[in-house]
């Protein structure tokens, strides 16, 4: 995989980790109607903080992973 690619990829990532944070949130408001709008925001901000440690960091400071990484995030058929 090339640096563009690995690039690509990790921009890919950021995309499905907004988007799998954002519909947990939004599952989260809807099955904890109590919850206040900013329980939520502090919920969305660990999760960001969490995919960006566990994942993202990894991936721009080992950009050669993402060719190992990317059959795990890869759409289902």
């Amino acid at each position: 995989m090339t640096v563009a690619q690995s690039n690509d990829f990790a921009d890919r990532m950021a995309r499905r980790c907004r988007e799998f944070i954002d519909a947990e949130v939004l599952r989260l408001g809807r099955r904890e109607p109590g919850l206040a709008g900013a329980d939520l925001a502090e919920v969305d901000r660990a999760l960001a903080d969490l995919a960006d440690k566990l994942l993202l960091d990894t991936l721009r400071n080992r950009p050669d992973l993402a060719g190992r990484l990317e059959p795990l995030f890869a759409p289902r058929q």
